[in-house]
């Protein structure tokens, strides 16, 4: 024996091991004190330097008794530090390291106190840099300590041990969180935002919130504010570049560069800024933690099949090691796909934003709301999937790259055949790729359609149910669901190859590769069982990327495609406001103040139809009262939304007062899905006990609707759904009037109306004297009633008589639009003065009296005129303790389960979980075989032929078996599942009652129709088939585990019981953040249907609400 190696001098090498006749199982000196001090400690005071430079200035929290703790104990680290400088310094047997590592050990704890107290004072959360430093080593030096305790150095190793107790106590003060001391106690803060490297990195933070939802159910107040970072306050500055890029690009359409569906994806990941690298560190860590395995493998196989004596100290390293590769595998996982999904879910809200902008500047049209829905619904949702897998990209390619140079030190040139076949593999699903978006794109183009068709059902519920259309719509609705699943067809087929494709490598190398290394061997071949397991082990690493790889490379195409029907979305063209800003002549104010001039104007709905409206010249002076008559289809409503810039206009000029204010009631009347109250005041009105609101109320006959036991305190329901249609016509013509704008243009408002209701309103707002004679108002109507409230004694046809005598007390002029589009004021039509007739058709009339019989009979028919507000205290109540008993039941209702395989039926759930269990086996079986081909004697008479063919066949039923599987799954299981539940839902929504219908939310159930059906047919197969597979895999491994050794059994009853422990106080929260999660995208979808629907964005912008609507959206989004 080399006495050198037994010697001192033996610790003055870089090793990194000691000779085992110095001391077993250890490091060298001189490589403890460079890797394990020196490293760490240079990086701490360069880091903590530059901390303390850039850190801001003003203070967060309050200094006390958690500040007086650190610095204590900060300072007793730096004096035990100094003991050991002065312990090593006189120590005879030193390494060229030992000083200096002591040296910047002591200036390293001289830091501490300094970072901690800045990090104390000027961080809300604890200190990331003291905490990581603390924590690493803790853990590095205890290892330095044992190796001076083994080398008899009692006094340096004593004072090491007295620094790791001091860090210790140091690391729990450093983790505390800073909740209680903070000076601004009323902000609102995340809980991740206070959270320190170890709460995030065990999700220690969400203990509160899972422990409440295993308690009880989990309110909206409950989940607590969001990280600020995710805010769509902090995020829309950031992504507003994507907007203004498509509107220079509109505004300029011969720019050399305009955007494309790439350079939105580049604009989209550029507005992430630095928070796109945030998850390559964790996802790199994750590679390091993966790749210790086949080296973890190795080492525990040669401990256990030595034939010589090896000491208990190995086996306790190996167990040492083995938890900290599965523990940083855990770790190193949860916190990259943490920081992974914070990204995805920062784009969602930067391409939200995008969307709703550009609703608010669209023209109102019947195809701008389903394309916003399911580019928000549909689209965002496989966007944000791909993204938060994007990462896997490069970090499989980093993957491949090393499990590739770990089988060629292991096999040699054989591991390239593995590459080959990866390469075949990969050039065939490139040729997929290609195909899938195209595919995709028609499946979302088929599922607008659908949304688009069971949107209009919805807001026509009512129509249907009183003309008893319930099967017809349902055959209809169950069509369009049919047409989609037969686009999704072509994307299922990709699907299943793709899955085939991404197998192949994983099932057919194992053959392969060891036929090519016996084949090629010169020398002979090593068949060991280290050698074979640990390259198993290998090539399920080398597998495992490509798996990966095959799998988000079609979910990054079909995210390309979402992108590109996004892209084709933010390209349409916008409405242009082509009204212009007038020169004033007139005093601001005077009665003869001319606001608004109309010259030459043609109006039309589009710019490919010629114009119904032509050659209209108008001049509107401040206090006019302007009624529109016409028959119905003459262009009246056309006339007065190109008064608000709504319309096409073909030719001519329009003059707007630039200090006029507008205001704009539709004849479908457009309210928000808030209460009847909020409705009415949030756009300005300042006080609900004010004069005018009284006098507002009184105007606009109201007071049945302010009596309503929800007038404040429950929502109107989707379009005012749970009111009548006066009711609703008249909150909506309250709104307009509150905001006390200059001109009020109403577009029959009053047809919705009962004849003392219609007369009432509009004397008040129409009579003499005017009750604002400086509001302009101009207002279309077919309804003599409405040009005259007195009674004449004559016939009055109420959508075809105007009284000319009367227009003094009621409209100061009367314009006529008769079929062909012209704009003519009565007095020039060459009629008798006294009585001016227009006709609706062939010169009939209607009596008034039958018209308010039939508006009577109308409002008996109809189920919204019942007035379902009005239901009692205790009803409500009771309704709300139904719906809280019904959450309850829902956290352990096995039936959710039974429902979804009771759609795909039995023979073919039975024959799914027969198809996961053979995949099971035919999977794992290989392994089996190539343990029977280990275990068989060295001369026996079968050929290796005969292993390796058998090993290849095993293989290739395999991808047989996994390829019937995933058929089954993609043309039974979903298409079956997908049908039927979409029936059920729609058979229970054209069967519910409509005065129970009507009272759950349009967005609510819309979302079923849309985000759930999308789960169904999309992650809820995939999640169904990794689960079933990993189940039954995980059966035959426990199996093979108690075959080849039966004390390992013993564990197993251990980890179901950990699992069930886990997954049971998990679920029970995790179901209610999806349902709450699906309440929050329900009222998304409903605000932006309410917003895109009809009559919606004509009062949005007209009244100049844009800013607000998005601000309300903002909020939604942010809850979401």
């Amino acid at each position: 024996m080399d006495t050198n190696q037994c010697a001192f001098a033996a610790d003055r090498q870089f090793g990194p091991f000691v000779s085992s006749c110095r001391r077993e199982f250890d490091f060298t000196i001189f490589f403890e004190e460079v890797v394990l001090v020196v490293i760490p400690a240079c990086a701490f005071i360069l880091i903590a330097c530059a901390l303390l430079v850039v850190r801001q200035s003003h203070t967060l929290t309050r200094p006390g008794r958690l500040l007086v703790l650190k610095l204590i104990f900060a300072t007793a680290l730096a004096a035990v530090q100094l003991a050991v400088l002065a312990v090593q310094a006189r120590l005879a047997n030193k390494t060229a390291a030992s000083v200096a590592s002591a040296v910047l050990s002591l200036v390293a704890s001289l830091l501490i106190p300094v970072i901690s107290w800045v990090e104390h004072l000027k961080s809300q959360r604890p200190s990331a840099l003291l905490v990581l430093f603390l924590s690493l080593t803790c853990l590095l030096e205890p290892i330095r300590t044992r190796t001076y305790w083994l080398s008899g150095e009692v006094a340096l190793a004593a004072t090491l041990s007295v620094s790791v107790g001091i860090r210790l106590v140091g690391l729990y003060f450093e983790t505390l969180s800073k909740k209680d001391i903070l000076l601004a106690q009323d902000e609102k803060i995340a809980a991740e935002r206070l959270a320190g490297p170890i709460n995030r990195t065990l999700f220690y933070w969400l203990n509160g919130l899972m422990t409440s939802g295993y308690r009880g159910l989990i309110q909206p107040g409950d989940l607590g504010p969001i990280d600020d970072r995710l805010l769509t306050m902090h995020l829309r500055p950031k992504f507003r570049s994507i907007n203004n890029q498509y509107e220079s690009s509109a505004s300029n359409s011969k720019q050399a560069n305009p955007v494309t569906v790439n350079g939105l994806i580049v604009l989209t990941f550029t507005a992430l800024g630095r928070t796109w690298v945030g998850p390559v560190v964790a996802r790199l860590a994750v590679t390091a933690f993966t790749f210790t395995q086949p080296f973890l493998v190795n080492a525990t196989l040669t401990y256990l099949q030595s034939d010589a004596l090896v000491p208990v100290s190995h086996g306790y390293g190996l167990i040492g090691a083995a938890f900290l590769c599965y523990v940083g595998i855990a770790a190193a996982t949860g916190w990259y796909w943490h920081q992974a999904y914070r990204c995805a879910v920062m784009i969602r809200a930067g391409l939200a934003t995008a969307i709703f902008e550009k609703v608010l500047k669209l023209p109102e049209g019947e195809n701008t709301q389903s394309m916003a829905t399911t580019l928000m619904v549909e689209d965002l949702q496989r966007i944000m999937s791909a993204i938060a897998r994007g990462h896997e990209i490069w970090a499989d390619v980093i993957e491949t790259g090393l499990a590739t140079l770990l089988l060629y030190m292991q096999l040699g040139p054989s591991c390239f055949v593995m590459l080959g076949l990866a390469a075949v593999a990969g050039l065939l699903s490139v040729q997929i790729i290609k195909k899938t978006g195209g595919s995709q794109q028609k499946w979302l183009a088929a599922t607008q359609k659908r949304l688009k068709i069971t949107k209009q059902v919805l807001d026509s519920l009512k129509g249907v149910k009183m003309t008893s259309q319930d099967a017809v719509v349902y055959r209809a609705l169950t069509d369009y669901r049919g047409r989609e699943i037969k686009e999704y067809t072509s994307f299922r087929w990709f699907m299943l190859i793709s899955n085939f494709l991404s197998y192949c490598p994983l099932t057919l190398s194992p053959p392969l590769l060891f036929g090519v290394y016996v084949a090629t061997a010169s020398d002979g071949y090593d068949f060991s069982v280290s050698k074979v397991f640990t390259s198993l082990v290998i090539v399920t690493l080398l597998s495992a990327p490509l798996v990966r790889l095959f799998q988000v490379v079609p979910q990054l195409g079909g995210a390309h495609g979402c992108f590109h029907r996004l892209h084709k979305f933010l390209l349409l063209e916008e409405r242009n406001d082509y009204r212009e800003a007038m020169e004033v002549v007139e005093t601001p104010g005077a009665d003869n103040e001319q606001i608004m001039l109309l010259r030459d104007v043609a109006f039309g709905w589009d710019a490919e139809s010629s114009p119904i409206l032509k050659n209209i010249s108008l001049r509107i002076n401040r206090g006019m009262r302007i009624a529109i008559v016409g028959t119905v289809g003459t262009g009246k409503s056309l006339f007065v939304r190109g008064l608000i810039g709504e319309a096409q206009k073909t030719h001519g000029q329009i003059l707007v007062a630039p200090s006029i204010t507008t205001a704009y009631c539709s004849q479908t009347a457009w309210l928000e899905n808030i209460s009847a109250q909020k409705n009415l005041t949030q756009y300005g009105l300042e006080s609900s006990d004010s004069e005018f609101y009284r006098s507002l109320i009184s105007d606009c006959a109201l007071d049945d609707v302010v009596k309503l036991p929800t007038f404040a305190s429950e929502s109107v329901g989707s379009g005012g759904v749970k009111l009548s249609g006066g009711q609703r016509q008249r909150l909506a013509l309250a709104r307009a009037l509150s905001t006390k704008s200059d001109l009020l243009i109403l577009d029959d408002v009053f047809s919705a109306l009962d004849r003392t209701t219609k007369q009432r309103v509009a004397k008040t707002l129409l009579g003499q004297p005017p009750a604002d004679t400086h509001r302009t108002i101009i207002y279309t109507t077919h309804d003599g009633t409405i040009t005259s409230v007195q009674s004449t004694g004559l016939p009055v046809a109420i959508l075809t008589i105007v009284l000319t005598e009367h227009i003094a007390s009621l409209a100061d002029e009367v314009y006529h639009i008769d079929k062909l589009g012209r704009l003519s004021q009565l007095a020039d039509l060459g009629l008798p003065k006294r009585l001016v007739t227009t006709t609706v058709g062939e010169g009939q009339h209607v009596d008034p009296s039958e018209s308010e019989s039939i508006e009577a009979e109308n409002s008996r028919m109809s189920p919204s005129s019942e007035k379902p507000n009005q239901v009692s205290s205790k009803f409500q109540a009771t309704l709300i303790s139904m719906e809280r008993q019904a959450a309850k039941q829902t956290l352990g209702d096995r039936a959710v389960y039974k429902t979804y395989f009771k759609s795909v039926g039995l023979t073919h759930t039975t024959m799914f979980f027969f198809g996961a269990m053979a995949w099971s086996v035919s999977f794992k079986f290989p392994d089996i075989w190539i343990q029977w081909w280990l275990d068989a004697p060295a001369a026996g008479s079968d050929p290796l032929g005969y292993w390796l063919g058998i090993y290849a066949a095993l293989g290739f039923v395999a991808l047989v078996v996994l390829a019937a599987w995933v058929y089954h799954q993609q043309f039974n299981v979903i298409t079956r599942s997908g049908k039927r539940l979409h029936s059920q839902l729609a058979n229970t929504v054209l069967r519910a009652q409509y005065h129970v219908i009507s009272r759950v939310d349009t967005g609510k159930i819309l979302n079923h129709f849309s985000q759930d059906l999308m789960f169904v047919d999309m992650q809820l197969p995939i999640d169904l088939f990794n689960t079933s597979s990993e189940f039954f895999t995980a059966l035959i491994q426990i199996v093979l585990i108690t075959v080849a050794s039966l004390p390992m059994l013993s564990a197993v009853p251990v980890l179901v019981v950990v699992l069930y422990i886990v997954q049971h106080f998990y679920i029970r929260t995790s179901k209610q953040l999806r349902l709450q999660e699906l309440e929050a995208k329900a009222a998304l979808i409903t605000k932006i249907g309410e917003t895109a629907s009809d009559a919606g964005l004509s009062t949005i912008r007209s009244h100049g609400w844009s800013d607000i609507t998005m601000a309300r959206f903002l909020e939604k989004l942010d809850r979401s």
